[in-house]
């Protein structure tokens, strides 16, 4: 298996929504899915502050929407 690492910007606005995820089999890998407007997924593994990214997120789309 091959992993390529690659950065992608996604304006705020253009994201419809943000949800955690985890490997059933291990719990300890743990991912972000980023839903933009236009329906396309980013997956965001290997997070090294998981929650406090997470909620970041949250409140970033949050604040652009209202």
């Amino acid at each position: 298996m091959c992993r390529i690492r690659y950065k992608v910007a996604i304006p705020l606005k253009k994201v419809k929504c943000v949800r955690q995820s985890q490997n059933v089999e291990k719990p300890t890998q743990k991912y972000i899915n980023i839903v933009t407007v236009d329906n396309f997924d980013f997956w965001l593994m290997g997070v090294l502050k998981y929650q406090k990214t997470f909620k970041y997120l949250e409140q970033a789309i949050s604040q652009v929407h209202h």
